[in-house]
């Protein structure tokens, strides 16, 4: 007993005892013979072809706005700038007209993100590092951030520094010199120990810049071309 469902739901047969539940069953009825015409078949429709992903097009539904005068062109999304403009232009006109209570504010929820947040951020930084060893090691290393068939338009070397510059390489031009002394010089909790020798709050202002712009830092980097 062989069946086919369509997909209006009808269920037909490729043989003349379709109600035969069971081997047993067919036993028992042997004594038909089969008829000597062949069977006809309600037609079956071929389920529809699995769509394929592989070099498809997303369409862009979103808003744009396009204007320009010869070579001056201007292309922007309605929403995310003027969205982007009224926060902007609101936390300027706060801080402006009411700075004393804008600073009181900043300072507070500084203060709230620091002790309540540290934990968050120092291992989501550790695993960050330890989540980008474990791809580059992966069958996703060699992942191709373009088509199938293209080449690669800048080689590793090229790559990782345009990646370095754009992300540590910055900072570092003002961040490398100032963020040592500023943890050197404090106010923190090395330099307000008293009994801390000036040489050993030097080494910790070190290692903590170590850490902002170090592996850590640079294990962000790589994440916003891959998303």
């Amino acid at each position: 007993l062989h069946e086919t469902e369509r997909n209006d739901g009808a269920r037909c047969s490729r043989f003349p005892y379709n109600d035969l539940a069971n081997p047993s069953d067919m036993a028992e009825k042997n004594s038909y013979d089969a008829p000597p015409y062949p069977i006809s078949m309600p037609p079956v429709d071929d389920p529809p072809p699995r769509p394929s992903w592989a070099g498809a097009v997303i369409k862009d539904k979103s808003v744009w706005f396009k204007c320009g005068c010869g070579p001056l062109k201007l292309r922007l999304n309605p929403v995310v700038t003027i969205g982007a403009i009224i926060v902007i232009v609101a936390f300027i006109l706060w801080c402006v007209l009411e700075p004393v209570h804008a600073l009181k504010s900043f300072n507070s929820a500084k203060s709230w993100i620091t002790y309540t947040f540290t934990w968050l951020y120092v291992g989501s930084q550790d695993v960050w590092a330890l989540v980008i060893i474990a791809i580059y090691f992966s069958k996703y290393g060699n992942m191709k951030l373009g088509k199938d068939d293209e080449e690669p338009e800048y080689n590793d070397g090229t790559w990782f520094c345009m990646l370095y510059a754009c992300g540590i390489g910055v900072g570092l031009f003002f961040f490398g010199v100032a963020e040592p002394m500023w943890h050197y010089l404090g106010p923190n909790r090395y330099t307000k120990d008293k009994y801390m020798p000036d040489n050993e709050v030097a080494q910790w202002a070190i290692n903590l810049t170590f850490f902002h712009w170090g592996i850590h830092a640079g294990s962000c980097t790589p994440w916003s071309p891959l998303f």
